[in-house]
C-alpha cells in the first residue's frame, strides 16, 4: 500500500472492515487476513467484532 506514516514500525493506524493498516519502516502495510494460532484464517472484518484492537497499539 502507498503512503508513509511517522509511528513506529509495528504501529496500528487503523483496525476497521478494510483490514488492519500498520506502520512498517518503508510505508504502509495492510492486511486483510488474519490466522489466530491454532486457528483458521479469516477476514479481519470477521476477527474485530471479538478482538478489538485500537489504533495506537504496537505490534511486535
Amino acid at each position: 500500500m502507498a503512503g508513509q506514516s511517522n509511528e513506529q514500525p509495528g504501529t496500528l493506524l487503523r483496525a476497521d472492515a478494510l483490514g488492519l493498516l500498520l506502520a512498517t519502516g518503508d510505508g504502509l502495510l495492510l492486511i486483510r487476513s488474519i490466522q489466530p494460532e491454532g486457528g483458521k484464517r479469516m477476514a479481519v472484518s470477521t476477527f474485530l467484532p471479538g478482538h478489538p484492537l485500537q489504533a495506537g497499539a504496537i505490534f511486535q
